[in-house]
Parts: structure tokens; sequence; C-alpha cells
């Protein structure tokens, strides 16, 4: 676009012809060589000192008594105008940004970093914790209680006028060492300074975290490193309770999976490889003497054992009721949520999903793995435990020149009492298997 729009660029030959007073013309394009008007388009006038409303009022006039047109009249008006406050201003492309515009105007950092993977400690979150001073845990089971005679089982009744068959006991004390599970960190001095500097200035450094169960603030470097080991640690925590294997990792403690088997006294159900069938499962529920009191499993087997024992219950089970629930503005929610809860023969167990728990895809809609109903407590006395010494704590160690280190660790171990009244049920669960995100430990 020319510097400036000269009014032989808009005025017609014919126009042009029929011009009385060509003086009056060369003093426009005069005027307009020498000088430029911005008008405001929303009023119409003038927003330049170079040109005043009064001088273009009158040459516009002139231009009227000259005899020309209005058509005419406003081209001229438009020539006498270098550009409007709305014009878009055409540049060469592509564009080239200041070299030091990234410089003067970083881009901000978005203060809260969000942890992709999944957190699972459902398993960690349901197990009590038992805390005691020594190094390792040891308690005593008894294992045989009967009369004793000459031969004879009279099973505790006796002659009149004579004595009771004495009894005989057995059993077997039982001990398990706590195990050591921590994480450590070094940090100097200088970088905890810089980093609780940034984090105040929004959108230059991390000031939260957002994970799948809590948003937390961090006021520096070390506040976050503390807080990514905790979360570490326990989820780390919560994978050996479930599978975790001593003999292959000999730092480690057996979980679930590893001590709750056939070999170690547990009960198992006959056929492992069938499908599963929820009167199956509560028989076997009912055929032990020691009545589970929770079920831990995958989070698809779990959901299997609801959905199943939602049809069992609608079938004359002791609940088959279902509540409909409405939304505030009257319409009907769809579905249902179901308890981690059942209602079974032996009386309601808990249920406790956790994704750590095996699985294997055996057919594209059934896969195989295996639920856990652990009986957690006996008339008080917790059998299902997490034992430990040191419960998960803090600590700064001795620093190093200008750097300071800091842990989290706990000192503890999986406990599993009276292993004949737990249980293990395998089959081929309907579903397919998958979390999407990871899981932290996995």
């Amino acid at each position: 676009m020319p510097e400036h729009l000269l009014i032989p660029q808009f005025l017609r030959d014919d126009v042009l012809a029929a011009s009385t007073a060509e003086s009056g013309f060369q003093k426009i394009t005069d005027l307009a060589n020498k000088s430029t008007v911005i008008i405001d388009p929303r009023s119409g006038r003038p927003v330049s000192d170079s040109l005043t409303e009064e001088t273009l009022t009158h040459t516009l006039a002139g231009l009227k008594a000259m005899g020309m047109t209005d058509e005419t009249i406003e081209q001229v008006q438009k020539a006498l105008v270098e550009k409007t406050v709305t014009d878009p201003v055409v540049l060469l492309q592509p564009y080239a940004q200041p070299s030091d515009f990234t410089a003067e105007y970083p881009q901000p950092l978005d203060p809260t970093e969000i942890l992709t993977l999944c957190e699972e400690i459902s398993v960690y979150q349901a197990l009590p914790e038992v805390v005691t001073a020594t190094n390792a845990d040891q308690w005593r089971e008894m294992t045989a209680l009967d009369f004793t005679g000459d031969g004879v089982a009279n099973d505790g009744f006796f002659l009149k006028g004579g004595c009771p068959d004495p009894h005989a006991r057995g059993g077997s004390n039982q001990s398990i060492t706590r195990m050591y599970l921590g994480d450590q960190a070094t940090l100097t001095y200088e970088d905890i300074k810089h980093s609780l500097a940034v984090a105040q200035m929004r959108g230059l450094g991390i000031s939260a975290i957002s994970t799948q169960n809590r948003r937390a603030s961090v006021a520096d470097a070390k506040a976050k490193e503390m807080l990514t080991m905790e979360i570490n640690v326990v989820n780390n925590w919560d994978r050996a309770l479930v599978k975790g294997n001593a003999t292959t990792n000999p730092l480690a403690f057996d979980g679930i999976e590893t001590q709750v088997t056939n070999g170690n006294g547990a009960r198992v159900n006959a056929d492992p490889t069938g499908h599963f069938d929820v009167e199956e499962f509560d028989n076997f529920l009912a055929a032990g003497c020691a009545r589970a009191t929770h079920v831990f499993g995958h989070p698809k087997a779990i959901r299997a054992i609801k959905y199943a024992y939602m049809s069992l219950g609608a079938t004359g089970g002791t609940q088959p009721i279902m509540q409909v629930v409405m939304s505030k503005d009257g319409q009907m929610i769809p579905g249902f949520t179901l308890a981690d809860s059942i209602d079974t023969a032996i009386g309601r167990i808990v249920l406790v999903p956790d994704f750590r728990f095996t699985t294997i895809q055996v057919q594209p809609d059934r896969f195989h793995s295996t639920v856990y109903p652990l009986r957690l407590y006996h008339n008080g006395e917790p059998l299902v435990y997490k034992s430990t010494q040191t419960p998960l704590s803090f600590k700064d160690l001795a620093p190093g020149c200008t750097a300071i280190s800091f842990e989290i660790y706990a000192v503890t171990a999986l406990v599993i009492k009276h292993m004949c009244a737990q249980a293990a049920f395998t089959a081929n669960w309907p579903g397919v298997v998958g979390t999407g995100c990871d899981v932290v430990g996995e």
C-alpha cells in the first residue's frame, strides 16, 4: 500500500473531465501530499492535528460547490485518509518475533505438577498396623488340643467315681523379621533456598502437586521431594503387602499372594481353572469354620463378585432391594453403585479391591485371578496386619559440606496368623483387565 493515497487513484476519468476548477483539485492533491488525517470511523471526525476538521469541512464544501457528486466527494474524503484506526496492518510474512521477546517475557509454568501415575494403596489402608519396639514379631499358635487316655476315645466322659482323662495340646512359635523400606534424596542448602524463592513467584516454579488421591502444596524443593518420596514408599509398601516375595528379593517380606497358599496351610477351592460361579463361591465361604471378614482381590474380580451377589440377592437373598436415586432437577440417574461389601451365607464381608493382585488374560473376555477371603480379626485380636518397628518417618541425615540428605523409611513386615482360617479362591473371571495409566511401583 503506498504511503499516501492520491486523488487520481480514486477519481474516474469522466469525473476529472467534468471538473470545472483544476486548481481546486490540485490544492487537494497538495494537501494530501503535505499532511495526513485519520478519521475515527465511529464518529467520522478527524483525530489528527495535521489536518483540522475545519480545513477538511471547507475543502469538501468547495468540491460540492464545484458540482461534484456526493459519491465523488466521498471518494475524495477517503483519499485524504492515510489509514483508519480499524484498518488492518499488512506485514510481510512470515512474522519475525523480536529476538529478545522470550527473554523479556518467558513462558509461565503451571505451578501445579500432576502425577500421571495411578496410586494404589487399598491394601495398605485396609490392614491394621501393630507397632512394637522389637526387631522381629514372634507369636505362638496352638495347633492341637484333645483328651488323652488309654486308647479308648471317651471324648471327656468318665465313670461315676472315676477321674476324667487329661488333655494334650501342641503348638509352635512363629516369627517374622521386619524389613527396611524407604527412599532418600539429597539437595544443597542453596538449591532449597532458591526453590523457596522461585515457588513464591506464581508461574515460575512448582508450588503444588496433584495426585489421584490429593492435592498438596509444596513450599520448596525439599518439601516436594519429601512428598514424592512418601507417595513412592507407601505405594511400594502396598505392592509388597500384595505380592512381596522374600525368595526373589531377600530384602523384602512376603505378601498375601506368597503367604496365603495351600502349601502354607490356607484353604483353596477345588477347581481353580473353572469359570467363576457365585453359588460355588458362597458355598466356599460357608465351608470354613473360621469365617472370613474381608475379601481381597483385583478390582475386576471384586466387581464380578458384587454383580453376582446382586443377581443372587434379586432371586431371594437377604436384601433384594434396589433404591432409585433422583437428581435435583427430578431426572432419574441411570445405573447403580454397589458398596464395597456383600451379604453372604456367613454374614457381611468387606471387599478390598487392589490393582496389584495378579491377573492373566486367558480369553478375550476372561481373565485368571485369585481372590483372598481373609479373617483379619479373631475376637478383637488382629490376625492379618502390618507389623512395624519404625512407623513411616522422615529423617534428616548428617549433612555434607554444602548439601543435606534426608530419607523416609519404615521397618515393617506382613503378619498373617491362623493360616487355616485364611483362604484363596481362584477362577476365570468375566471381563478384560487393564489399568490405562501405569501404577506407581509397577
